[in-house]
């Protein structure tokens, strides 16, 4: 009886254990979700206890691949940062470019007006000035800043900042830094391996309303760029005393492993366990007998080969990216490799796929394979080769990868392969066409979004939360491609993912209630091969609408130049003609319409247009990869453009004051090699200026054609070439752009920078209300060279010198051999012609050339807001002491204006100038007058007559001006 029993309950208990395996098997919350739920718990614990005992208000460790802060818990940017050995772990590296840096979503006033900041950091000698855990913005200095060789630590008031320093010397190795700042005692003190180096007293604190950031001056600038490494950075809302200063820089533990060692290891133990789920379910797959590769082979298939070099180029670079949490630069240089696909071979480049701010915690690495012309894979170029586990957060793409396997299918978009490297399997990649960056036109079209306001540092962060890209697949097709791809990606041995993940991960987009029975009706629907609804150039795809049981029929606007089956005649002339396409469904009263706007392109077009394909949302501190295709004013061949990490190209947004002015921001690219696009010379950079305050869009262009009008052959006047351009960003028209060339070496001819090269230089002027008055070395950022490789402010700073302190028989005597007096001149008469009132101290070039006894010159820029009355004569301390006390520098200038006014700049010539490039704009400003919304303002013809009047009046107010400072000189006495 007693056996009998005993079996009885055995055999319950393995029913309910067998009932309880099954139960978990089934359960996505047991096997998936409480695992992850937990781990983010006891993470979170951890740092409220942090806060919450030892008063800590932020903390990094950066020991993760992806840095996080463990306090705010907020979202952590990294861009152009790698891993490296640190002092307590890892730290982050620094290159030292302005393109590196770390930015965090807590903030400054959160440290209260009692607080200390500690870090452990490895500066190296690049340059007596870097940034490294610092803010200076409204007015307010705060944080650690080498200066001058001395290492500053400011406290943040209402009045002003003061600064505890003192001379660094511990280059090259790591070091603690400690500020202490305590309100009761009004004194801050600052901390280096536990040793007191300094005091200030201070008044009060008043910390900036700016998030906590590394390496950067401030939200959307980067002055001077850290070159080092940062390891374990923490602040408190308390005054730390010198024994506990004293016990961090000595520490051998971080600080979550130091103060809450139970926290920690908890939170540890359930992180691997959320791991170590995961991958024992995909083990115990691998035991099924009826799950084999066999079942890949009817995918196509790519095979890449690699010479031993190339092999470990990529395994280590893999490595460096992962530890890093972005694609190093290693990662990003091109190799050269053979592909193979369809019996034939084709030499090809191959890159890791990523970027400088991202990279895909994987085992299996992406890449970008990029062919010759004539050797093409599934129809593209260059292919994106991405494993199925990269997009976790982009699932419909894999499923249209899935449906397009088929061999009939031959249209352009994902496609599930098999890749194969040196004849080994590496299981079931997704090959995306990438010409475009992986982009097609309509989607995210918000990455050119940006902030509108200076202390909105808050944007940074919102990446992608804008508008959601128009769906490509409806329900149905996303549920068969889903369940498909479960299938193959079943028998992939080299997918990470168990069917059961599988299942837990595809469940949500299966039985998502949000997308389309069928799919939306757009613009960009049926664009064909045409770059945007705005620039149709080829006939449009009708057949792309496709509505099982319902009859479709279009109606065109002008059928003689868009008929009704999408046919395209581009229009005569040089302007485009906007149509409209109706698209009407279904029959009777049960009939739909919808209009679709579109704009044909004439076969020569007046204006050049850009479309830029860019993945990344655009930041004004380092630039994202971009491809581009331009097509010139007047028609041709486009030309395709690219800028990418692995060359330190890219786009990025620029400018100050037009920066915040509306969605519409100015931008410069540069290219991975150099091209010719504006002006004779070739230049890897191209600007594009919003104008925001020249409703004409002629100001610019008008002075910059001015001053290089004013040269003669042994004399040229340098000023950027300027056209305009429409601009596309991912398939959205953006509106008319003023295209420019960039104030550089390859402008002004200066040769590279060589040892015996006698020191060619431009510098840009910052504001500066005492501008040559006085000797200020921070009057001027160095453009070219680049300080790094030639540091020639000292020549600046001896010209502002000489300006500021020389006597004026010295000043009389000498000036000519610092400065070109001609070009100052046609520069003095400009600034007033235009009354470019900001232009007198500030936003303007000083270059000077690179052969024996080379004299600085000014290069104009920055003329959007001109041409408006003052009434004023503009001049600065320089050109004040040439009148003053230079007797023949007034008639100098008086000559050579009336010598103008006789030719290029006399009434007849400026109305001409005017005219003829308002005419080159005025059919294309309704589009652009339209994307801006100015609807506040005058048809462009009355803006262009007020503007010809404000010219006439400013040119005429300057020679009575002149006629009574600088008469003419009577001839000499014969």
């Amino acid at each position: 009886m007693k056996k009998t029993l005993r079996s009885f309950w055995r055999w319950i208990l393995l029913l309910a254990m067998a009932a309880g395996a099954v139960t978990l098997w089934r359960s996505d919350r047991w096997l998936f979700e409480w695992p992850a739920e937990k781990s983010q718990h006891y993470f979170e614990g951890v740092g409220h206890r942090l806060a919450k005992h030892h008063g800590l208000a932020f903390l990094m460790t950066f020991d993760e691949a992806h840095p996080v802060e463990w306090i705010a818990r907020g979202t952590v940017l990294y861009p152009g940062t790698t891993r490296v050995p640190g002092r307590l772990g890892f730290a982050r590296q620094f290159d030292g470019k302005a393109r590196t840096m770390l930015e965090t979503t807590a903030i400054w006033p959160a440290l209260g007006s009692n607080y200390t900041l500690s870090l452990w950091v490895k500066v190296e000698p690049a340059c007596h000035d870097q940034e490294i855990w610092y803010t200076f913005i409204q007015g307010r200095y705060t944080g650690f800043k080498l200066q001058n060789g001395q290492m500053m630590f400011f406290v943040p008031g209402s009045a002003e900042s003061p600064a505890a320093h003192y001379p660094f010397t511990a280059y090259g190795k790591f070091v603690h830094l400690a500020g202490v700042v305590d309100a009761a005692q009004g004194t801050a003190q600052l901390y280096e391996n536990g040793t007191l180096k300094a005091t200030v007293p201070f008044a009060d604190v008043s910390h900036p309303t700016q998030n906590i950031e590394f390496g950067k001056t401030r939200m959307y600038a980067v002055t001077a760029p850290f070159c080092g490494a940062i390891d374990e950075a923490a602040a408190w809302t308390r005054s730390l005393s010198s024994r506990e200063i004293h016990r961090l820089a000595h520490a051998h533990r971080s600080l979550p492993r130091a103060l809450e060692p139970f926290a920690w290891f908890r939170w540890r133990m359930y992180a691997m366990w959320q791991a170590a789920l995961p991958a024992t379910l995909n083990l115990l797959t691998r035991f099924n007998p009826l799950l084999h590769e066999g079942r890949l082979a009817t995918l196509p298939t790519i095979e890449l080969r690699f010479s031993s070099k190339d092999a470990r180029h990529f395994r280590n670079t893999h490595e460096a990216s992962l530890a890093s949490g972005r694609r190093t630069d290693e990662g990003a240089k091109w190799r050269r490799i053979y592909a193979l696909h369809a019996s034939q071979t084709a030499e090809a480049h191959l890159q890791l796929d990523g970027s400088t701010a991202s990279y895909p915690i994987a085992k299996r690495p992406g890449y970008i394979l990029e062919l010759p012309p004539e050797s093409p894979i599934f129809g593209a170029r260059t292919l994106r080769l991405v494993p199925p586990e990269n997009l976790a957060d982009r699932l419909p793409t894999l499923a249209q990868a899935v449906l397009a396997t088929t061999p009939t299918n031959h249209a352009a978009g994902p496609k599930l392969c098999r890749l194969l490297i040196d004849g080994q399997s590496k299981g079931a990649y997704v090959a995306i066409p990438f010409a475009q960056r992986g982009v097609g036109p309509g989607e995210r079209t918000w990455v050119a979004d940006g902030a509108r306001n200076p202390n909105d540092w808050t944007a940074l962060f919102r990446g992608a939360k804008h508008q959601p890209d128009v769906p490509t697949l409806t329900a149905e097709q996303l549920s068969t491609g889903l369940r498909e791809a479960r299938i193959l990606l079943a028998h992939d041995l080299f997918n990470p993912w168990s069917p059961r993940e599988m299942a837990w991960r595809f469940r949500p987009w299966q039985e998502a209630d949000d997308m389309p029975e069928i799919l939306p009706l757009t613009s960009f629907t049926i664009l064909g091969n045409n770059p945007a609804p705005f620039y149709i150039v080829e006939d449009l795809d009708l057949a792309a609408v496709r509505w099982a049981g319902k009859k479709l029929t279009w109606h065109s606007s002008r059928p003689n130049i868009v008929d009704n089956q999408g046919h395209v005649t581009r229009p005569a002339g040089d302007v485009p003609v906007d149509v409209k396409l109706t698209a009407t469904l279904g029959t009777g009263k049960t009939r739909q319409k919808q209009t679709l706007a579109f704009r044909v392109i004439p076969q020569t077009p007046r204006l050049a247009a850009i479309h830029l394909s860019v993945a990344e949302a655009l930041s004004a501190t380092h630039r994202v990869e971009f491809s581009a295709r331009f097509d010139p004013a007047g028609g041709g061949e486009p030309q395709w453009l690219q800028g990418g990490q692995a060359s330190g190209g890219g786009i990025k947004h620029r400018g100050n004051t037009s920066y915040w002015r509306g969605r519409r921001k100015p931008f410069s690219l540069r290219f991975d090699t150099s091209q010719s696009i504006l002006g004779a010379g070739n230049s890897p950079y191209l600007l594009f200026l919003n104008g925001y305050a020249d409703a004409t869009k002629l100001k610019n262009k008008l002075a910059y054609d001015f001053f290089r009008a004013c040269a003669t052959p042994d004399q040229p006047r340098f000023a950027p070439e300027l056209e305009w351009c429409e601009v596309f960003f991912n398939g959205a028209y953006f509106g008319i752009y003023e295209m420019c060339t960039r104030v550089d070496e390859n402008m002004t001819g200066l040769a590279p920078v060589v040892p015996d090269n006698p020191g060619g230089a431009i510098f840009k002027i910052r504001p500066s209300p005492h501008l040559f008055q006085q000797p200020e070395p921070e009057a001027a950022d160095q453009i070219f060279p680049s300080p790094s490789r030639a540091d020639r402010r000292a020549d600046l700073t001896g010209l502002l010198t000489f300006t500021s302190q020389s006597s004026p028989d010295d000043f009389k005597h000498n000036i000519a051999a610092h400065v070109d007096l001609a070009n100052a001149i046609d520069f003095l008469l400009l600034l007033n012609l235009a009354q470019n009132v900001d232009g007198r101290t500030t936003n303007f070039y000083l270059a000077r050339g690179d052969e024996p006894a080379a004299r600085f010159f000014f290069i104009p820029w920055d003329y959007d807001h001109t041409f408006e009355k003052t009434g004023r004569w503009l001049s600065n301390y320089l050109f004040d002491r040439l009148w003053q006390e230079m007797p023949d520098f007034s008639a100098q200038t008086g000559q050579r204006w009336r010598e103008l006014r006789h030719g290029i700049w006399s009434d007849a010539a400026l109305q001409e100038w005017i005219a003829s490039m308002s005419a080159h704009l005025a059919d294309y400003m309704a589009w652009d007058d339209a994307v801006m919304e100015r609807e506040d303002l005058p048809k462009y013809s009355v803006r262009i007559e007020q503007f010809r009047q404000a010219v006439l009046e400013s040119a005429h107010a300057l020679d009575e001006r002149l006629a009574i400072i600088a008469p003419p000189q009577a001839p000499p006495a014969e």
